[in-house]
């Protein structure tokens, strides 16, 4: 009785230093997991099991003390720990960026290991990491063949494709990501986010509606997946933007202040953060002050940005104070050379600072000097958080890519912007004006632009829409259209080459001669001046 009384004990003792070890490391608590494990090499000093766990904890203090155990724990290949040692070992050695020792473990290990989609994911993560992402994507197609509803694989399948610069990747890259995001793990909400944030993933109104709902409904979700899903609907309905705004400072400003004052300025919406980091009950930080300095920014307050660097200079980063230098210096009219700015956007472009980039992007515009605007905005959109500040970040990029008369590249930022806002009519406009500058026109254009102006009420479309019936030889209606639009805007060049076009087509030779002589070729983009010189030698100018 009293052998079997201290046999019972004795097992009672090894489960309980056994459970705390196993939920001490599993809480990332290596020193107290450590004393429970001392006294289970006392109890059970041959114990394959306590060792992997021995080595797990090392694992979190220091790791390279536990491949060695790792390592030969996976060696006794007939053990019950020797799979998850073996995984334990090749997942700590690609951690600590021993690629090559992991490239051998794993052919080593390839003929036990056949079929393990956990071997077959970290395989195709070394891959990766020794920039092998060809070999990498054949292993997780192979994977998800294997398991389709493995949701890191898709993930990691997804961020590949989405480093190739190819539409079919993108496109194939939204499908794994789809997959991936019907998770309920964190890599289902990371799947999620990367949907709502990569500009290159081109969402459809439906699936635009199905990502609002999945980030709203998902049962990680925080606060940023709630304001990825307040941008997304406002992406989908410009309509509603003020409700959607109001309704997140109110269900959110109180628990979550700067998350929404920086969604907020993500949004373009730099004075209500501003109102709300004014308040008194927020406490000073770095954090508070950076999303102030933001807001000045964005709104070109330059008295706002003057009060915060008298109130905390040490708060600003390194470019933001050799920004703010050259900003506040133009301001005040002095000179900048293009070397100092080149020097300050390289600073900006390391640090990876968006604002920095935005102002002096902005600066060089003020200065004409539009190589170096359209540089530093391009660097700017490549760091946009999501698509709506990409998006905020094209509409003044179009405007420097107009001034360098590049009508390619004022199309492929229509185009993004019309795909973001499929309902904006402005966008779409553009988009059909530049598209068939350049000579490419879609079928039934006429009669969807027009239906665009008439539910928008908008004259200003009706330029765009005698440019098109004009190619179409429809030169009455043209002029028709013509003669129905803002007056300011009958005085741009680009309308008065048009208006000579239709008059010439119409036979009034005379006021076609007058109207195209009024024009300065300096003020058309390329494929208009063509059209101009086309006309003037035709009327034997």
């Amino acid at each position: 009785m009293l052998l079997s009384a201290l046999y019972i004990g004795y097992i009672k003792w090894v489960r309980y230093e056994t459970q705390m070890a196993y939920e001490l490391v599993e809480a990332g608590q290596a020193n107290q997991a450590l004393r429970h494990l001392k006294r289970l090499q006392i109890l059970q000093p041959t114990s394959n099991e306590n060792k992997l766990l021995y080595a797990k904890a090392k694992a979190l203090e220091a790791p390279e003390e536990a491949l060695p155990i790792l390592e030969s724990l996976s060696q006794d290949t007939e053990s019950d720990t020797f799979k998850e040692a073996a995984l334990a070992y090749l997942e700590l050695s690609i951690q600590l960026k021993k690629y090559e020792s992991a490239t051998s473990f794993i052919s080593k290990m390839a003929p036990k290991m056949s079929g393990d989609t956990h071997f077959m994911l970290l395989k195709a993560q070394n891959l990766l990491l020794l920039g092998d992402s060809e070999a990498a994507i054949k292993e997780l197609t192979y994977l998800i063949n294997i398991e389709p509803n493995n949701a890191y694989a898709q993930f990691l399948r997804a961020t590949i494709l989405l480093q190739q610069p190819r539409i079919t990747n993108w496109i194939e890259a939204k499908s794994a990501l789809k997959e991936a995001s019907q998770s309920n793990s964190s890599i289902g909400l990371d799947a999620l986010k990367l949907l709502s944030t990569r500009p290159e993933i081109k969402l459809f109104p439906q699936e635009r509606q199905w990502l609002i709902s999945r980030l709203s409904q998902h049962p990680r979700r925080k606060i940023t997946s709630k304001l990825l899903a307040a941008t997304h609907r406002i992406i989908l309905d410009d309509s509603a933007r003020e409700s959607v705004i109001e309704q997140i400072i109110s269900e959110e400003s109180t628990a979550h202040p700067l998350e929404v004052c920086n969604w907020l300025i993500d949004i373009n919406e730099p004075q209500r953060a501003e109102d709300l980091l004014e308040a008194p009950e927020l406490a000073p930080s770095q954090e508070r002050w950076q999303l102030q300095y933001r807001a000045a920014v964005q709104r070109n307050d330059l008295q706002k940005i003057n009060k915060l660097l008298n109130l905390d200079y040490s708060a600003a980063s390194t470019p933001q104070k050799a920004t703010l230098i050259l900003y506040l210096r133009l301001q005040e009219g002095k000179m900048v050379s293009k070397e100092e700015w080149d020097q300050t956007l390289d600073l900006a472009q390391e640090e990876g600072e968006i604002d920095s980039l935005t102002v002096l992007a902005r600066t060089a515009g003020t200065q004409n000097w539009w190589d170096r605007s359209d540089t530093a905005y391009r660097a700017a959109i490549e760091l946009a958080p999501n698509q709506l500040v990409a998006a905020n970040l094209q509409k003044e990029h179009l405007t420097v890519v107009l001034f360098m008369k590049n009508t390619s590249e004022a199309l492929e930022i229509s185009t993004i912007l019309r795909q973001i806002y499929p309902s904006n009519p402005i966008y779409q406009n553009n988009y059909y004006y530049f598209s068939n500058l350049l000579g490419h026109q879609e079928p039934n254009q006429i009669i969807i632009l027009s239906e665009i102006q008439k539910q928008s009420k908008l004259r200003e479309l009706n330029s765009t829409i005698a440019f098109l019936l004009y190619l179409n030889g429809q030169y009455t209606e043209a002029k028709e259209r013509l003669s129905n639009i803002p007056e300011t805007l009958k005085r741009q060049p680009s309308v008065i080459l048009l208006n000579g076009l239709i008059e010439k087509e119409l036979g009034n030779d005379e006021l076609s001669n007058e109207l195209l002589s009024a024009i300065n070729p300096n003020q058309l983009l390329p494929e208009e001046n063509k059209l101009l010189k086309a006309a003037k030698e035709s009327n034997n100018f």
